[in-house]
């Protein structure tokens, strides 16, 4: 997928480019986010990107932060 010119996006690197180290780490972000490694997520995003929809974005609380 194609997101700017000369970027490719492969859904499957995401996991990987996170570099979460730990199996406890990866397994949780399976659980909650296994739509992001679907290349059906990212169509659809393409799609909306395409018909001038832009996703909010959703910030932590600072009480989070590390």
């Amino acid at each position: 997928m194609v997101f700017e010119d000369g970027v490719v996006f492969l859904p499957e690197e995401l996991e990987h480019g996170m570099q979460l180290k730990s199996d406890h780490a990866r397994r949780c972000f399976r659980e909650e986010n296994f739509d992001l490694l679907s290349v059906e997520y990212w169509r659809d995003v393409q799609q909306k990107l395409e018909r001038g929809e832009v996703p909010g974005l959703q910030m932590y609380p600072d009480s989070t932060k590390l």
